[in-house]
């Protein structure tokens, strides 16, 4: 059964391209960029299959890439944050709050 997914771009987006995919299809591209006062940039919600592996991608920083497959225990919130090196993602069950 699918599930409904929200991911969160929060911290470190300063203009980068970012992109989504579901598998082999390409959900959404933005140009990112975080508002500092609450430490959001984007967020975006989708429908994944079980099992269905997401992945997103920087593709214009060598490709920065980072996997995360929603969790089947109730975990269908993804954060995801850039610290200029890498991507850091996390799932968790707590919808964030944002001033």
């Amino acid at each position: 059964m699918a599930e409904t997914v929200s991911i969160h771009f929060q911290e470190g987006f300063s203009g980068e391209t970012v992109e989504l995919w579901r598998g082999e299809e390409r959900v959404g591209r933005w140009l990112l960029q975080t508002r500092m006062q609450i430490g959001l940039a984007h967020i975006e919600t989708i429908t994944v299959e079980p099992g269905e592996r997401l992945r997103v991608t920087l593709p214009g920083t060598g490709a920065l890439t980072s996997f995360v497959a929603p969790d089947a225990n109730g975990a269908h919130v993804i954060l995801v944050n850039h610290d200029g090196h890498e991507l850091r993602v996390k799932t968790t069950e707590d919808e964030p709050g944002y001033l």
